[in-house]
């Protein structure tokens, strides 16, 4: 299995203080990103409610969960993601809903994310067609 740890860049919803960096582990099989508690609470973020999660070993656990935003090589979510408030013992995951915000795409073959295309589906007197169908 190939490991990809990228930088992220973690900013508060347009309050005007400067960015956190933190090195995450690409996690395809993540649902939501998990960022330090700490960088977060620094931001100014809070929590928004309360989430159960099962690890790996099975055992059900609750995590604060909020919204932040971020970037990863260069692209900057427009939107926010949904982040876990991670412990201290926790390691910063970057999850396949960010990664799909931003737009990319893990390629375990070259070890590396990749930008994607954001397709849109129309559907027109419902029927399902292609966007340029519409035009």
């Amino acid at each position: 299995m190939t490991m990809l740890s990228v930088s992220v860049r973690i900013y508060a919803d347009g309050d005007g203080r400067a960015p956190v960096e933190v090195e995450a582990l690409v996690d395809t099989g993540a649902i939501f990103t998990l960022l330090p508690r700490s960088i977060l609470q620094s931001l100014g973020l809070e929590s928004r409610g309360k989430q159960a999660f099962r690890t790996v070993d099975g055992k059900a656990i609750e995590r604060d969960i909020g919204v932040a935003h971020v970037e990863v090589q260069g692209r900057r979510s427009s939107i926010p993601i949904p982040v876990i408030f991670g412990d201290p013992t926790d390691i910063p995951v970057l999850g396949v809903t960010a990664l799909e915000i931003l737009g990319f795409q893990f390629d375990p073959v070259r070890g590396e994310l990749r930008p994607t295309e954001f397709l849109l589906l129309a559907v027109v007197a419902g029927r399902i067609v292609h966007p340029q169908e519409v035009l």
